[in-house]
């Protein structure tokens, strides 16, 4: 179940991530329990690194007010990479979650920003959030340069002790705050 995802997540990252965490008084446990029990954040900051902007090939969000899920909706894939690019220093294994067309009603509405400045970023959930690059049509195939941070943030009251909080309790979304700075920074539909 979702224990068992977070408690391979954290083995897995841990190689790279553990020394961070350990630092700041966080054991494995205490991570994983974070990611199930709903009191961290997994975001995202998606950066263009694209000389002139990005002009083909834009990160798209899903408006998951419009997503229905049906049955077979989503596929795990497996994928190894190697860290940091072109060595063998770490390989991590880790999975892809990909929405399936077959499962997904046609409604749902993709998010993009058009002409995306070198430096712009967007922020939003790594974990509800669907997203992916989006083929323009029309447009000329171009090289699209980007950066992508992924933090786990975790709540703490002053005096750094843990307190345990959900992110209702927190009282932010980041994906619907995503959704509010798409339309009001000028995004496309798509």
């Amino acid at each position: 179940g979702a224990r068992a995802g977070a408690e391979r997540f954290v083995s897995e990252y841990w190689r790279i991530n553990g020394p961070d965490w350990e630092h700041e008084g966080l054991s494995m446990e205490e991570v994983a329990y974070s990611l199930v029990a709903d009191t961290a954040a997994a975001v995202n900051i998606w950066v263009a690194l694209t000389p002139g902007g990005v002009e083909q090939a834009p990160l798209a969000i899903a408006d998951t007010s419009t997503l229905t899920l049906g049955d077979g909706s989503l596929a795990t894939v497996p994928v190894n990479f190697t860290i940091p690019p072109d060595t063998s220093n770490v390989v991590l294994s880790d999975t892809l979650t990909l929405l399936r067309a077959e499962g997904v009603d046609e409604g749902v509405r993709w998010l993009w920003r058009p002409h995306m400045a070198f430096g712009e970023c967007l922020l939003f959930s790594t974990t509800a959030t669907p997203h992916t690059a989006v083929w323009l049509e029309g447009q000329p195939c171009a090289r699209r340069v980007s950066a992508e941070i992924r933090l786990l943030v975790l709540d703490r009251q002053a005096g750094g002790t843990r307190r345990v909080r959900s992110s209702r309790e927190l009282e932010w979304n980041p994906c619907a705050l995503c959704l509010v700075c798409c339309f009001q920074t000028g995004w496309v539909v798509v």
